[in-house]
């Protein structure tokens, strides 16, 4: 069993891994949706004082108080810049296979296909 911690990206909220939630349960994992401050049901934190190194330190606070060792830690988007700052202040809590980046996908306005973002 691995423990999967998912953060979302910007303008979302935990809501947003409700489907891949239970697919990664029946395939064993245990998966944790953490919602950043200022974002989705805490939306109304929202301030000036939001800011990225205060949504590491939500991630990290999230690792802390269920004491996670062997992550794997999963950033869409904007969370990209989350999962990587998190990485350095607690190295120890993650496993070999470590931090994942799902790239952004765009999608060609009124077209069903997405293409990977390029840079």
């Amino acid at each position: 069993m691995n423990e999967i911690v998912l953060v979302h990206g910007a303008w979302h909220g935990a809501w947003c891994w409700e489907r891949l939630v239970p697919l990664l349960g029946n395939a064993g994992h245990c998966a944790t949706t953490p919602t950043l401050t200022g974002s989705g049901d805490r939306a109304g934190e929202l301030s000036q004082d939001v800011t990225l190194a205060r949504h590491v330190d939500d991630i990290v606070a999230t690792l802390d108080k269920a004491d996670m060792h062997e992550v794997i830690l999963v950033g869409h988007s904007y969370s990209g810049m989350v999962i990587t700052a998190v990485a350095d202040p607690c190295p120890y809590r993650f496993s070999r296979a470590g931090v994942r980046l799902l790239p952004l996908t765009l999608t060609d306005a009124g077209s069903n296909e997405s293409t990977p973002a390029t840079t």
